[in-house]
């Protein structure tokens, strides 16, 4: 649990995450370049569960010389998805809808910690929400934003990176022949 007492791994009733997910996801977040540039980490899952962070750059810095307010956003938005994605069948993907951020202060600190949890799964959108928080040189974490986002379950889409963590140990996937 955090200082302002969100705690993303309370969200939902404590439900393992099979294996077969957590490879999806992860895989899902490899294959963005926009995460690789921003040099961000998936640093843990969870059923309905998401963290992701990023050390401090100068390129990730506003000219005041805190994150930023994109930087920000960013994490919403793919822990968000990442949240969301660890709940959806084989075969589907997950894609942002609508998302919102509240910044609450400025971001000046070492690492940007973003926490999600899903809010309400459901089968064409998913609530979730999101906490940012920045850890501070002694390790603290300071709440500088919250968030939340409205994530679309596509059937049939799954990412090509997702799709290849469970095509490959099912042989390649069915086939038909008629």
């Amino acid at each position: 649990m955090t200082t302002d007492g969100f705690d993303p791994w309370a969200a939902l009733p404590d439900a393992p995450l099979p294996e077969i997910q957590d490879k999806r996801v992860r895989a899902g977040v490899a294959a963005q370049g926009f995460t690789a540039h921003l040099g961000a980490e998936l640093t843990a899952l969870g059923s309905g569960r998401c963290r992701i962070e990023i050390a401090a750059r100068p390129e990730l810095m506003q000219n005041h010389g805190v994150f930023h307010g994109g930087v920000i956003g960013y994490l919403i938005d793919n822990a968000c998805a990442c949240a969301a994605a660890t709940l959806v069948p084989l075969g589907h993907g997950v894609m942002t809808a609508d998302f919102g951020v509240s910044l609450l202060a400025a971001a000046a600190g070492g690492r940007l910690v973003a926490d999600a949890r899903v809010v309400k799964p459901g089968r064409r959108l998913t609530a979730v929400e999101a906490r940012v928080h920045v850890l501070t040189d002694g390790g603290v974490p300071r709440l500088v934003a919250t968030g939340r986002a409205s994530i679309a379950v596509i059937e049939g889409r799954e990412s090509p990176a997702a799709a290849a963590t469970h095509s490959a140990a099912a042989g390649g996937g069915e086939r038909s022949t008629g």
